[in-house]
């Protein structure tokens, strides 16, 4: 095992940590912009989203590239195994940087989520708000927003004309 590879393993693992805490502010920035409705603000905050995005792609590439250099598969099991084989205090320190690039990767997770859920619940409220102004009633709907059978009883009393 390359002490080089392993220092450049470690070095990704931090850069990975950076990203993700770039994109959790992002993600803030995404959120503020959605809530404001600002098309700019938000044309903005996707654009450098997906910049961080591809950085992060790419430090995944070379994390998983650099665990294959070393002799391990890249995966949570890898790790792992490259963790055991480390000495005392390198392996306390990388697992250390790895829960933390975890747990960063499970907010962006969250973060994403609850700016998908406002976007969906927003453009609920702007679907109905439309119905409303054109005068259309939840009634008469084939299928809900659930994929279900909705209440279609006015088109069946055309039918029985």
């Amino acid at each position: 095992m390359s002490d080089k590879l392993t220092q450049d393993f470690f070095a990704l693992v931090r850069q990975g940590i950076l990203l993700f805490e770039q994109l959790k502010s992002q993600l803030e920035a995404e959120r503020a912009a959605i809530e404001a409705r600002s098309l700019d603000q938000l044309t903005e905050a996707t654009g450098q989203k997906q910049t961080l995005l591809q950085q992060i792609e790419l430090n995944i590439k070379d994390r998983n590239d650099t665990l294959i250099q070393l002799g391990f598969t890249p995966s949570e099991e890898g790790v792992e195994k490259l963790l055991s084989q480390l000495p005392e205090k390198p392996a306390q320190l990388l697992t250390a940087e790895w829960n933390k690039l975890t747990e960063s990767l499970h907010e962006v997770r969250e973060s994403n989520l609850r700016n998908e859920q406002i976007v969906n619940r927003s453009k609920r409220n702007l679907d109905q708000l439309i119905a409303l102004l054109q005068g259309q009633s939840g009634k008469g709907v084939l299928y809900d927003n659930r994929g279900e059978k909705g209440n279609y009883s006015p088109q069946s009393r055309i039918g029985k004309a």
